[in-house]
């Protein structure tokens, strides 16, 4: 569990991080968004003492992170960034190793995981391990960062605007990645973005910061449903509104029996992949799959029904 008790950062006279306090529990995702210059990057380098704090403190299964020292702190924490932070002159493998050795894990150790965690981000370890990061995509570069700070399976990672540099359908692709490895390895994570719609896919729970202050902690879909004040409405948008909500609708709640053709989605979807599937390829209806078999389908009239109740 980690728990930010009353932080606050001034430089000079302005409050950067204003008296924010929040519970984060132990395997989720929490999502820090918020516009420019509202205090979530701040927050997020106090967590880990890239800032010292003016007051208050940050806990860490209930030891403060003010009794450990910094560097010992940074070990125990990953911390992913955008434009990834790689050494450009070390090989994917050694990037990835890297905390394991400051650690003092062995060869033989440090092998088994760079291999563990490339094949968890579906990069054969035979094909990638010896690569440079001048010779991976983008796309690829982000899975190593991300690998990296996961290599020591730390108490807690930190991400940064991790997707920030990467086109949106790459984007998409490393959002889903990152949920479907985080729930694989079940890591508490606090990530940072402007993006309300990234905050939405990913977040177990979203804070929304503005001028320094949290101004709402809570479920995504409370945030969408019952916006805390004006700057938050503004932030999840009335005419997106519907679409937002879709997207936490699993395909289960409005699946029904009856046939349907093309490709199918599998269950684990939601109400907005379905629309997108009905109405890029034409369809009234998509078939719905569990591990291969069809189980039944998602008609485009329950979907269309489902956003009028959300509007």
């Amino acid at each position: 569990m980690i728990e930010i008790d009353n932080i606050t950062k001034i430089y000079d006279s302005a409050r950067a991080v204003d008296g924010v306090s929040m519970t984060i529990d132990t395997g989720t995702i929490t999502v820090i968004v918020g516009t420019s210059g509202s205090g979530k990057t701040t927050l997020l380098r106090l967590i880990n003492r890239l800032e010292e704090p003016t007051s208050g403190e940050v806990r860490i299964n209930g030891q403060s992170t003010l009794d450990v020292k910094p560097h010992i702190l940074r070990r125990r924490i990953g911390y992913a960034i955008q434009g990834h932070g790689l050494f450009p002159h070390h090989t994917v493998a050694r990037n990835i190793g890297a905390v394991p050795q400051l650690l003092g894990w062995t060869r033989d150790k440090i092998d088994a995981r760079v291999d563990e965690l490339l094949d968890l981000f579906s990069m054969a370890p035979q094909e990638f391990r010896h690569r440079y990061p001048s010779e991976l995509s983008g796309g690829q570069q982000q899975r190593v960062g991300v690998a990296r700070a996961l290599a020591s399976r730390p108490d807690l990672i930190l991400m940064d605007e991790p997707f920030g540099a990467l086109d949106p359908i790459i984007r998409t692709r490393a959002q889903e990645d990152l949920r479907r490895i985080q729930q694989t390895l079940g890591s508490t994570i606090i990530l940072v973005t402007h993006d309300m719609e990234e905050a939405i896919r990913l977040g177990d729970r979203v804070a929304v910061m503005d001028g320094g202050k949290l101004v709402q902690h809570a479920t995504p879909a409370e945030i969408i449903t019952h916006p805390a004040t004006d700057f938050v409405a503004d932030m999840v948008g009335d005419v997106e509104r519907p679409l937002r909500l879709l997207s936490l609708t699993p395909l289960a709640e409005v699946m029904e029996d009856g046939p349907a053709n093309g490709a199918p989605l599998p269950r684990e979807a939601n109400l907005r992949d379905a629309l997108s599937a009905c109405l890029w390829t034409g369809r009234s209806a998509v078939p719905i799959t569990d591990k291969g078999k069809i189980i039944g389908r998602v008609t485009l009239d329950a979907i269309r029904a489902r956003a009028e109740v959300h509007a």
